[in-house]
């Protein structure tokens, strides 16, 4: 088994200075990696002494403030959107704005419609209850959405070969979806209901495009393209929620 280690290091670029992580493990170059907490991953072959390694990353210096600058920024959105949830009473659901109305009842229950989200209190003062009953009714409609883009997906593209795979569903800091291709599994990440339904099937349909192709050489845009000539400017708007949401 290949020797990996880990330590911790720092750098000084100007007045800043930047602590990372750095990986030594059996691989030919040097990579970076900003993490959704804002931490410096690092990677680096054993044989790369310290010195090339610090300038490797005194060189990232502007990448690295931009990424944190990003990461911010969503925080700081995914903050607004739940104050507005909160204040308003309104959510994004599938890239639309809903109003959530919350009644009294007997029964704690909450349907998502076509213009609203009902919920339905014992006690409508209670906000743990009014957050606990609104997942419950988003996480039920997310199976419903995504599991029509799975089965809507799969009927175009099982001429090809491809299997009706099984859907998981989790919410995900890095990624919109994955696909175990050997096991015939496709997790979407739960955030995608939140965006326009152009971004969830630009997701699903490239997860089933690793059916065909297991990495992301020229033959799985090749697929990508033949059934979605867009999913380039979708990928654009996926990102562009993603920093919301």
């Amino acid at each position: 088994m290949p020797k990996i280690s880990k330590s911790i290091r720092k750098v000084k670029v100007g007045g800043l200075e930047i602590a990372y992580v750095l990986t030594r493990k059996a691989i030919k170059n040097m990579y970076l990696r900003v993490q959704v907490d804002g931490t410096i991953a690092v990677s680096a072959n054993l044989g790369i002494p310290l010195a090339t390694v610090d300038a490797f990353v005194k060189a990232k210096v502007d990448f690295i403030l931009q990424a944190r600058q990003r990461i911010a920024t969503r925080s700081e959105q995914k903050e607004q959107l739940q104050e507005e949830i909160q204040k308003n009473k309104t959510i994004p659901v599938l890239g639309r704005s809903l109003a959530i109305v919350v009644l009294q009842g007997s029964k704690n229950s909450g349907m998502v419609e076509a213009e609203r989200i009902v919920l339905t209190l014992r006690d409508v003062q209670n906000e743990e209850l009014f957050a606990k009953v609104l997942n419950k009714a988003l996480n039920d409609y997310c199976w419903q959405v995504f599991q029509d883009a799975i089965d809507r997906w799969c009927k175009i593209l099982q001429p090809y070969g491809v299997p009706q795979p099984q859907l998981k569903l989790r919410r995900m800091k890095s990624r919109w979806g994955s696909c175990k291709y050997r096991d015939g599994i496709i997790t979407l990440n739960t955030r995608l209901l939140h965006m326009p339904l152009e971004c969830l099937d630009h997701v699903v349909l490239h997860e089933y495009c690793h059916f065909f192709e297991h990495n992301h050489g020229p033959s799985f845009y090749a697929w990508m393209e033949r059934f979605m000539p867009d999913w380039k400017e979708r990928k654009k708007l996926l990102r562009e929620w993603g920093e919301r949401v």
